[in-house]
């Protein structure tokens, strides 16, 4: 049997994740702070073992606590999708406060590294993990009032590459997605009403890519890829 962890369940790519990964010998486990958001998702899970989790991802005891009633010993293979993040930029430097780039390291760092870290000793030492983590493409160059947003990302892609390095014969492998563009679904399209349907990037679409990743042999795994759509300027 093999356990999938989806972080940000509740809507979006994490829900359509939780659709594509809707089989036989799959336990979920739904993440996500709004549990009436990850029972609407739980609701159209038919094959799969689902167990969702409201949970505040920052707080890593409550993060352990949660995840410590699952044995994870019986599973042959475990996949962390750290697909949750909050979009934390738009502030200039000279206005952001000690206190506002801590709580977006928090959401867009420490979340992902809180659930990374308890499934990495919780896990069997015999079992294959393999994280697929979301990012952006201001993990890979700053911009203006990018700061809080773009410096938590980088850290992300660079924790994402430290894991296979560090843990590849342990049998944990990692990928960095970096998400390119604007995904197709009510929240984007209301905010960029001006864009046709194929300058996003579709959600079906990118969980079939992130179901090949996740489907590589490890001995040639992808360690980074950047997803955009076919008519994103260069």
């Amino acid at each position: 049997m093999k356990l999938f962890l989806i972080t940000g369940a509740g809507q979006g790519l994490g829900r359509q994740l939780a659709r594509d990964f809707d089989q036989e010998e799959v336990h979920l486990l739904l993440f996500g702070r709004t549990f009436e958001k990850l029972a609407k998702t739980r609701s159209e899970i038919s094959h799969a073992m689902v167990d969702i989790i409201d949970v505040d991802l920052v707080q890593y005891e409550e993060v352990l606590q949660k995840l410590d009633r699952f044995d994870f010993s019986i599973y042959e293979e475990v996949v962390l999708i750290n697909n949750a993040a909050t979009w934390t930029g738009g502030v200039s430097i000279k206005e952001i406060t000690p206190q506002t780039m801590r709580e977006a390291f928090d959401l867009n760092f420490m979340s992902a590294f809180n659930i990374t870290k308890a499934t990495l000793e919780l896990s069997s030492p015999n079992t294959k993990i393999k994280i697929l983590n979301i990012g952006a493409t201001a993990s890979k160059r700053g911009g203006a009032n990018m700061a809080a947003f773009a410096i938590p990302k980088a850290s992300l892609r660079i924790f994402t590459e430290c894991l296979p390095r560090e843990l590849g014969r342990e049998k944990v492998h990692a990928c960095h997605v970096i998400v390119d563009g604007l995904l197709n679904n009510e929240r984007t399209r209301s905010i960029s009403s001006n864009l046709m349907d194929h300058e996003f990037i579709q959600q079906e679409s990118l969980s079939s890519t992130l179901r090949h990743l996740i489907n590589q042999n490890e001995s040639c795994w992808t360690l980074e890829l950047d997803v955009r759509p076919y008519c994103e300027k260069f």
